[in-house]
Order: C-alpha cells, then structure tokens, then sequence
C-alpha cells in the first residue's frame, strides 16, 4: 500500500504552507533584503505547483521506484531546507526551481516545445539556468541517439557500454545521422540557449543587475563545497555504513597500483583546488546574516590547516556519488558514463564562476543528484525527511522570532 498519495501530499503542503506564510507574515511584516526586487517576479503557488513535478520527475528519471519511494522522494524534495525556506519569502528561488524542473520533465516526456518554453521562464528567473537548459538539451540528445542506437542493433547487443569513449564516439556518430531530426526536435530547447548566448554578448556578461559584486571568477572549489553539501544533506543515504563499504568495494579495484593511483591523484587535485581555487567573497567575510558566514569561520577557516583537513571529505562525497550515479549501491542500472561527465560538466560551469558561497546556487544540481542517483531506502529517505523537518523549524523560528540590529541600526535576521 502506498503512504500516502500525490494529491493528499499535495494539498497537505498546501494547507500547512498557507499557515505558515500567515505565522512569518505576522512576525516579519516588511519585505527582508532582497525581498523588495522579487516580488513583482515571485507567487507563492509555485511551492505547491512543485509538489507534482517533483513526483513525476523522480518517475520519469527512474521508472522502477516504487509508489511508497516517489512520495518519500517528493516529500523529501519538498521539505530539502533550502527550497523550503524562500518558500516563505518573495525571492525567485522557488519559481527559479519549478520551471527550471518542469523544463528537465518536459524533456523526459518528449514534449520539446513545452520544455523550450519553460526553459525561457527559467532564464528569466536565474540567469544560470541557461546552462540547465543546455544540459537537458545534451541529455535529450543523448537519450535520443541511445534509444536509436538500441532500436537498430541486433546482433550488437543493446549498446550498454561501460566506457566514456565508447559512449562520445557513439552518441557523436548518431548524432551526426540524426541531425535533421534532432533539430527539428529539439530546437526549442536549443534556440533558448542561443539566444541566451545572444544576450551575453550583448549585455558584456551574464550578470543582470549588480555586476560589481558578482564578477565571474575562478572559483575551484566551489563544486568540492557542493558535493560535500549534497552528501551531508542526503546523509542518510550516503554516509551510512553499508554505502560507505560498496562505494570503497568500487574504489578498490583489484589492482593496487591503480586504487593507488586513483586516491592518490585525487588528493592531490584537491589539495591543489584548495591551494590555488579558494577564493573569499568580501560578503562572506562581513555579512553575518547568512549561516554561510559561520560555516566559513568555524568549520572551513577555522585554523589554517582545516581546508586541507577536509580532503578526505571530500573525497570520500566524490567516489560515493560516483558511485550512486553508477547505480553501484542501489537496483537500478545507473547512469551511463556520458551522463555522469555530462552532470559534472554542466555543475562546474554553473558554480565556478560564483565568487560567493552560496547555498542557493546549489539548489537545481542538489535535485539533480537526488533525481539521478541509485533511490535510497524508504527508511533512509524518512530519516532524511524528519531531518529537514528538524532543520527547517529551528531556520524558520530563528529567522521570525530571534532578529537582531546589525551595524547601521536596521533589524537584521539569520537566514541561509
């Protein structure tokens, strides 16, 4: 028997969410920071709108979950900190979310044109989400020639390659076959990146508004920072006993040379990210309104020898996502390598241009990783769900009810 179903879920996020707004509303009348340029671009509906799509994308990624699996995974979507709390507030997170969402399960659905003209009101919310746009665009290509490729095979096999090489020379070659079909396809999703690419030049950047404070930078670490903040986030599923020893079974392969080899380079590559990739935004260092803030003073430069004190962290959330998108600690098939390339590719160039660290940056790729990776348990997804709960009512309570004066006198509050 199911948990619950999508409607119940639904309509309960609807009713509680309402209450809530009412409860911040009363504590926290005046528009906060940023609050005042969202509004005219923000309405509170998309959380609830979320509810649908979360579920029918984790289906649409991986049609083998269970009922009971779909509605923990949207619950879990639904509560995950970050999107939960800008539920509240008048920024263009939510909606930033949904449509970006709605494109990638448009996609999956093969109804290009919708998904093209999701894609543009994504854009539109966050400029960045151009770059999601492509990666569905990549991914809808890939899927096309892969499914191609499998139809017209016979003696060949079914065309379930292991090898990255393998995978690039295939999709390259039906690619090239399907090129008209392709763009007839799918060139609404490709015209809205175009046109995006349009506006860069245009424009002298990618920034729209405050270009002073966010200057595109070489930021190394800031996809380390994610994959750490993915893994911690989903704990339950990745830092358990039981994913911790199949992702270092898949590490330790039978040669010790090249397990070696592989840790090895790995740290080092690291290292040399936290050495020559650390950059610090002023922000982060002056505005102690953001939990980023403390993060960054009493976890990551609490003492000069702590950013290196974290590779074994980091290394650890690389090999078990890797691991996850695999498909090697779970059921189902996994991603093929291309995918998995494809993913880090388009994570890398959304987030190392960012100087800031900033949570919300990570908010498409958190889901993305959640979507694509081996389903946890239906115990560890309600641990992860009960978590954010915890999570989510200390950030509310705190943001409403424990507001403090910064240095020029106004009424300040933590937020992420």
């Amino acid at each position: 028997m199911p948990i619950a179903n999508l409607t119940t879920l639904t309509a309960t996020f609807a009713v509680f969410g309402a209450v809530l707004v009412q409860w911040i509303t009363l504590h926290v009348p005046e528009p906060y920071m940023d609050e005042i340029f969202h509004i005219p671009q923000t309405q509170r509906y998309f959380n609830v709108a979320c509810v649908p799509i979360f579920y029918h994308l984790a289906a649409a990624t991986d049609p083998k979950r269970t009922k009971n699996q779909l509605i923990m995974m949207t619950l879990v979507c639904c509560l995950y900190p970050l999107h939960f709390f800008y539920t509240f507030l008048y920024y263009t997170d939510v909606a930033s979310t949904f449509f970006t969402l709605s494109a990638w399960l448009a996609a999956r659905k093969q109804r290009y044109r919708l998904a093209g003209l999701l894609g543009g009101f994504a854009v539109l919310m966050r400029q960045t989400n151009a770059v999601w746009v492509a990666f569905i665009a990549a991914r809808s290509v890939i899927e096309i020639c892969l499914l191609h490729y499998k139809q017209g095979s016979t003696s060949k096999g079914t065309g379930n390659s292991t090898s990255l090489v393998t995978d690039i020379l295939l999709v390259l070659q039906r690619a090239w076959t399907l090129r008209s079909a392709l763009l007839r396809l799918l060139w609404p999703l490709i015209s809205v990146v175009f046109t995006f690419a349009g506006f860069i030049l245009y424009n002298g950047g990618i920034v729209v508004g405050d270009k002073d404070n966010h200057v595109p930078v070489r930021h190394l670490m800031q996809p380390l920072y994610f994959v750490l903040y993915c893994t911690i986030c989903l704990a339950p599923a990745y830092w358990t006993p039981k994913t911790m020893e199949r992702t270092l079974a898949k590490t330790l392969t039978s040669s010790l040379f090249k397990t070696a080899s592989l840790l090895i380079s790995l740290a080092v590559s690291i290292a040399l990210s936290i050495f020559s990739g650390t950059l610090v935004h002023p922000f982060l260092l002056a505005d102690n309104r953001h939990y980023t803030f403390y993060l960054w003073r009493r976890v990551v430069n609490c003492t000069p020898w702590m950013r290196y004190a974290l590779i074994p962290a980091y290394m650890y959330s690389l090999l078990a996502l890797n691991a996850l998108f695999a498909g090697s600690c779970g059921k189902r098939a996994g991603q093929r390598p291309i995918e998995r390339v494809l993913f880090a590719a388009t994570v890398a160039i959304v987030l190392i241009p960012a100087h800031l660290i900033e949570f919300r940056y990570y908010t498409v790729a958190f889901y993305a990783v959640f979507m694509m990776s081996s389903t946890p348990t239906v115990a560890a997804l309600a641990v992860t769900a009960g978590l954010f709960v915890v999570c989510n009512a200390l950030t509310l309570y705190i943001f409403a009810m424990r507001p403090f004066q910064w240095g020029d006198g106004s009424v300040a509050r933590f937020l992420w």
